[in-house]
């Protein structure tokens, strides 16, 4: 009896293993199921992350460029500025041996055969001077046109300047998706809403770090073009004949007399008017008297006798500067050379052309400045083939009850969209001097100093940075997770 109602007992509990094999295994088709869409939407946040980061990195990258253009543009407005000075002085060079070569051909007149030679020589270099007027102001003039060109074609980048970032951040940002061999995917975008914002203060960023500066705020240009100018423009000597000449009077007059170059350069008299000029005077020692009477040492007096001068003044209102003779006055070459000065004056002359450089300038005690771009990306979670993008059903099972449910339905944020922010770093970099990089060139400065960041030379670049704080904020309140960021590790 006893082994009868074992019997049935057993054939009672007959089919549970089945039970729990396919509770368990439903169990696992769960767990497996959601890892699988935990994969799915880590490795699509993931090329949400990237397209962000190629996203920021492009508009930083466009903007860096395009600072790199100003820095052309000033370069080449800088060196079309000193080929003014260079025409300028090579005119004023010019009309000084003219009158240098007449007034010799006029003194030695009355000696035969030498006043051939000095007239013939007289009559070319009258020649040379006739031909270079019209030159002189046709470059000029047209240099001029030139210098503005550049401006406004500089001008023209800099107003666009974040306007092209962001386009070409959303084209970037667009182009990361996986389309090969038939494979889906859907494109990332930026954030309309978020980047309204961004483009905003990525507008504000870029307006504010550089500056146009004009009028009287022209010095730093002016400086740098003084100092650009080459060794003919900045101070013009004797030359090898007149020297031997001056080394052989003061030998004969045992250093009583001889002759000297009271002007020789090209100068900017204010910001809108380049003068340069030549003069060449006659000088005799004459004792000085202190006391009035008791002899103390000789004074260099400057002989009135006409020998070589020349002046080219470059400005808008035919006028002539101030006179550049080396000695306090006295020499009357000098003011031969202001009287007789030749004004060119080229249409829509402004003078140095402003200059766009950094609003806030770096310098050994302050960190070179830099700017940040900042993009938004969203991708919409159609391509993350979760099992719930892919039909599998699983999504549909809903249990009430303290059993549970194996719901596995995408709460993602965004109304459905992976969304990452991500900021890059405009920077100044010019290589320092390193004897153990070879890879550097020529690109160190040759006097082997740190050079600080301004619009002058081109190395501007770009890379990633985290990205600001309020940014990040600002990203989740407007995808509707407020604090989401202060929260997450």
């Amino acid at each position: 009896m006893k082994q009868v109602h074992r019997l049935m007992n057993r054939s009672l509990q007959r089919g549970q293993a089945l039970l729990w094999f396919l509770a368990t295994t439903a169990t696992c088709c769960a767990v497996l199921a959601l890892v699988y869409n935990v994969g799915q939407v880590t490795n699509e946040k993931e090329k949400t992350i990237n397209a962000a980061d190629a996203s920021a990195l492009s508009g930083a990258l466009v903007e860096a460029r395009i600072l790199n253009f100003e820095a052309y543009t000033n370069r080449a407005m800088i060196a079309n500025e000193v080929t003014i000075a260079q025409f300028a002085s090579m005119d004023s060079f010019i009309r000084y041996a003219q009158t240098l070569s007449q007034n010799i051909a006029t003194y030695t007149s009355w000696v035969p055969y030498l006043n051939d030679v000095t007239q013939t020589i007289a009559d070319g270099v009258q020649a040379a001077q006739d031909v270079f007027d019209p030159v002189a102001y046709g470059t000029i003039t047209g240099v001029n046109g030139v210098i503005e060109a550049l401006k406004v074609a500089r001008e023209a980048a800099n107003l666009v300047g974040a306007v092209a970032a962001n386009e070409v951040a959303g084209q970037v940002a667009g182009a990361n998706k996986t389309v090969f061999n038939g494979r889906f995917d859907t494109a990332p975008e930026v954030n309309g809403t978020v980047n309204a914002a961004f483009l905003v203060v990525n507008e504000v960023t870029w307006m504010n770090f550089t500056s146009s500066y004009d009028g009287n705020d022209r010095g730093n240009a002016a400086q740098v073009i003084l100092n650009s100018r080459d060794q003919f423009t900045k101070a013009r000597g004797l030359g090898l004949v007149l020297d031997a000449i001056n080394i052989a009077m003061e030998l004969n007059t045992l250093g009583l007399s001889g002759i000297e170059k009271t002007s020789g350069s090209t100068t900017l008299v204010d910001y809108d008017h380049w003068a340069a000029q030549d003069s060449l005077d006659s000088w005799v020692l004459t004792p000085q008297f202190c006391l009035g009477v008791i002899p103390c040492g000789f004074t260099r007096t400057y002989l009135p006798v006409p020998l070589g001068y020349g002046r080219t003044d470059v400005d808008s209102d035919g006028s002539v500067g101030r006179d550049l003779c080396n000695p306090s006055g006295g020499a009357p070459n000098c003011t031969l050379a202001v009287n007789n000065a030749n004004v060119i004056q080229p249409p829509g002359w402004q003078g140095i052309p402003n200059i766009r450089d950094l609003a806030n300038p770096g310098g050994a005690n302050n960190a070179d400045p830099s700017l940040t771009y900042v993009s938004a990306v969203q991708k919409s979670a159609d391509a993350t083939l979760t099992t719930q993008r892919i039909g599998g059903g699983m999504n549909n099972v809903h249990i009430n009850g303290p059993q549970g449910s194996p719901d596995l339905t995408d709460n993602l944020q965004n109304s459905d969209r992976l969304t990452s922010i991500a900021a890059a770093r405009v920077f100044y970099a010019r290589p320092d001097w390193n004897t153990r990089d070879i890879t550097e060139g020529n690109l160190p400065r040759p006097d082997r100093k740190h050079e600080y960041a301004s619009l002058y030379n081109p190395y501007w670049q770009a890379r990633l940075t985290p990205p600001d704080p309020a940014m990040t904020t600002l990203l989740y309140a407007a995808i509707g997770k407020p604090g989401l960021n202060l929260v997450m590790p």
